[in-house]
Formats: structure tokens, sequence, C-alpha cells
């Protein structure tokens, strides 16, 4: 099965912290769960103290084979996307028109594909439950459809 990480998650980022800072940085990450900070500010703020984040690699690898240029741009309108200006259909469009490689999402029927119907609303009911009990745990999801629905 899949394994998640457990709600040590930020432990791992702060495993080469002594206590003192460690206690600093949860401060830090519990003043960007009230609002307190935005999600930049507490970063700042964790990386002044030391913390090391891990990188996310995802979008690194869709731009990998772009020149300096179109990346830029690219990452112009993950920035737009994030923001709202543009809605995800836009920015994918604009991706697509610049070369990035997208990947492809798997269709949430797939997972549910032979199922009938009140088996297909208890396995809902089960990822929909999960996704609060991650969400509450602090668990960044991906953005997956079969989340959505």
């Amino acid at each position: 099965g899949v394994k998640f990480p457990e709600k040590g998650k930020h432990g791992d980022m702060f495993a080469n912290l002594d206590e003192a800072t460690k206690e600093k940085a949860k401060s830090i990450l519990e003043q960007e769960k009230s609002g307190k900070l935005t999600r930049e500010q507490a970063k700042e703020e964790l990386t002044k103290l030391g913390v090391k984040f891990p990188e996310k690699g995802k979008r690194k690898d869709m731009l990998a084979d772009l020149d300096e240029a179109t990346k830029e741009k690219a990452k112009s309108i993950f920035e737009q996307e994030k923001s709202g200006k543009l809605t995800h259909e836009q920015a994918k469009e604009e991706l697509t028109k610049l070369g990035v490689k997208l990947p492809e999402k798997e269709k949430h029927e797939d997972i549910f594909a032979g199922l009938d119907e009140a088996t297909k609303t208890k396995a809902k009911a089960i990822l929909e439950n999960e996704k609060k009990q991650l969400e509450a745990l602090n668990v960044d999801l991906p953005q997956h459809k079969f989340f959505m629905k």
C-alpha cells in the first residue's frame, strides 16, 4: 500500500536542529497555520533558522529541457495560476504553448472502474474521510481529481 509520512513530517526538516531551534520552527509553523504569517514569510523565517526544505521536484522535471527564458515564462504562469489570475485550465494551455510537457493525471473513473454504484459511493466516502484526516495532520495532498469528486 501507500505509505504516508507520519505526523512527524516536519521532524525530517528539523532533524539537524537543536531543541530550542525546533521549538522556534514549530512556533513559526503555528503562526503560518493561524494566518499570522504567509507561507512565504514562514518559509523565510524557517530558512533563517537553518531548516532545509524538501525540494518539490515536480516542476523542475517538467521544465528541465527548456531554455532559461522559457523557464522564466513557465514560472510566471505558475505564479499567475497560484495568485488566481489564471485558472488551472488557462495555465495548462499557456504552458503547453511554451512546450512544457505536463504530467498526465489519471482519470478518477479509472480507480473506481468496475465498481457498482453502492461501492463507488462507499469508496468516495472513504477517500473524502482520508483526505480530511490527512489535512488535519497538515499533509499536503496532490490535487488529484479523485480527491475532488
